[in-house]
């Protein structure tokens, strides 16, 4: 074998092995990869599309079992391929607000305090996030104040502490970026999950991730994607996770993120019954 076919195996070998592992260089987001032409025009209408997928079971907007789906791949997604729950939804929110209050927003994690969402199990709404406040560090549990940065980054580390009605206290670290004038907020667990005193995933396998695409100065396209990785078996055949539920989380997100902007979707806050 010539050594140009030598370099040519290698590098063969490393692209389909980061492939396998979920592992992408970075590179520009085009809303096309996360969208398509369907999608963005049922989302201009002010439709919201949420799709479940939870082994054993999952909500396709919340009218049939789903399958499993691919999510786009970027640096910011990789890794959650065959995870046990990924949820997506797709929207469309008509506010353009300035760059740097939006920003900022979205650094504001105490904001969640308080943030209710549909119930399936009780049919009526109730508390999601009993309480959130951002902490400096992974292992503090005191309360700081949310920052507010005079300018823009291309990327931003901190931490937050919620009180999830279900799965009580949870800290995560947050990542925001810029790029190419899109935000992208990434948020995992730096805690494991557990429910019921059952461990569900270790650390850093509980994650959101948001993308906003802006479209000119009149809205921004929202791309959201949760994914839980599910290790006990119990949990997933016990019937106390339930797809319909992951999609009312992934659309209370969402409802919270289009109030950042200053529009009320509470009236879209049922995304499965």
């Amino acid at each position: 074998m010539s050594m140009k076919n030598v370099i040519c195996a290698i590098v063969l070998s490393v692209v389909f092995n980061c492939a396998e592992r979920g592992i992408v260089a970075a590179g520009p987001l085009e809303l096309h990869n996360f969208f398509s032409d369907g999608e963005r025009s049922a989302v201009k209408q002010g439709k919201i599309l949420t799709r479940v997928y939870l082994k054993g079971s999952g909500v396709d907007g919340g009218k049939k079992p789903a399958r499993p789906f691919a999510v786009p791949v970027t640096r910011y997604t990789s890794g959650i391929t065959g995870w046990e729950m990924i949820a997506e939804e797709k929207a469309y929110i008509p506010s353009f607000p300035g760059k740097l209050p939006l920003y900022i927003s979205l650094l504001a994690y105490s904001r969640y305090s308080g943030m209710k969402y549909y119930s399936v199990t009780d049919r009526t709404m109730q508390p999601f996030i009993l309480s959130a406040f951002t902490v400096v560090s992974p292992g503090s549990e005191a309360a700081v104040r949310d920052s507010r940065p005079g300018a823009i980054a291309p990327s931003r580390t901190g931490y937050f502490r919620v009180r999830d009605n279900r799965l009580g206290w949870l800290t995560f670290r947050g990542e925001l970026y810029h790029s190419d004038g899109v935000f992208i907020a990434k948020n995992y667990t730096m805690t494991p999950v557990t429910r019921y005193g059952v461990k569900v995933s270790a650390k850093g396998e509980y994650r959101m991730i948001t993308f906003l695409f802006p479209e000119g100065s009149r809205g921004y396209y929202l791309y959201s994607v949760h994914a839980l990785r599910i290790r006990s078996t119990v949990m997933l055949k016990s019937g106390f996770l339930s797809g319909e539920s992951f999609a009312n989380r992934i659309r209370a997100c969402t409802v919270h993120t289009a109030k950042l902007f200053g529009v009320n979707w509470r009236g879209k806050i049922v995304a499965a019954r």
